[in-house]
């Protein structure tokens, strides 16, 4: 992937195609991010800051996306509103609601991510009544990138019976993996039934599945795939 993406973007800067290099870059940056090269994202982010203005609003929201999860890990919130709030105005414009949705999902996972309670609850309640509203299969076939944050807000939570619920939807994703938009991946998966796992006092399985999701991923070395989890997760990988 790094190899083909270097020589794409060498080939669009002989192009001068200022989309394909900002695309090119992109990747690059989800590569070195997933591998917790922080010091190599911040040297993307420069270079793209010295590109013409990128006319694709896809890549612009991508690129938007990315420095404020950077500015979270930084605990530089002021920056990370300011961009959050830059991306919304952009995409009340464009009209976009599943940018919208997007947007919402960023701030709950980012709040989760500070460690602030009440941001996590309060966009959980409000989508344990949209889910109680539309049923689990359709909420989630309509609010795809919302299913990763509802499993890491109930374990946030930490009540039994989140537990329990994260296990039932991560079954009913298993059975149904094609009605859902951008559904965790299965090492993803797997991690959050470790961690409903241990919750629930089933350490030794909890274990034993958190060793799969990392064989899964070990060979791409995608720490920060666990990193950007929590404390939790990082204090069941330091027991294995």
């Amino acid at each position: 992937l790094m190899s083909s993406t270097q020589s794409l973007l060498q080939m669009a800067q002989e192009m001068r195609d200022v989309n394909a290099q900002a695309f090119a870059y992109l990747c690059l940056y989800v590569v070195h991010y997933r591998w917790n090269e922080l010091d190599k994202c911040a040297e993307i982010q420069t270079l793209v800051g010295q590109l013409p203005p990128i006319s694709n609003l896809e890549l612009n929201f991508r690129f938007q996306m990315c420095y404020a999860g950077i500015s979270v890990l930084a605990k530089d919130r002021e920056n990370m509103e300011r961009i959050l709030m830059q991306a919304t105005e952009q995409t009340l414009t464009a009209g976009s609601r599943y940018r919208l949705e997007e947007i919402d999902v960023a701030r709950a996972r980012f709040a989760l991510v500070l460690g602030e309670k009440e941001g996590v609850f309060r966009w959980l309640e409000a989508n344990e009544a949209r889910l109680e509203a539309n049923g689990s299969e359709d909420f989630f076939a309509v609010y795809g990138t919302a299913h990763g944050m509802y499993l890491r807000a109930l374990l946030f939570r930490g009540r039994r019976d989140d537990y329990e619920k994260v296990l039932q939807q991560i079954e009913s994703l298993l059975l149904s993996p094609l009605r859902v938009r951008f559904r965790p991946s299965q090492a993803q998966m797997l991690m959050f039934r470790a961690a409903a796992l241990d919750g629930l006092g089933r350490q030794e399985e909890a274990l034993a599945i958190l060793k799969e999701s990392i064989d899964m991923t070990h060979a791409s070395g995608a720490v920060r795939h666990y990193l950007d989890e929590g404390e939790k997760i990082c204090s069941l990988i330091a027991l294995l």
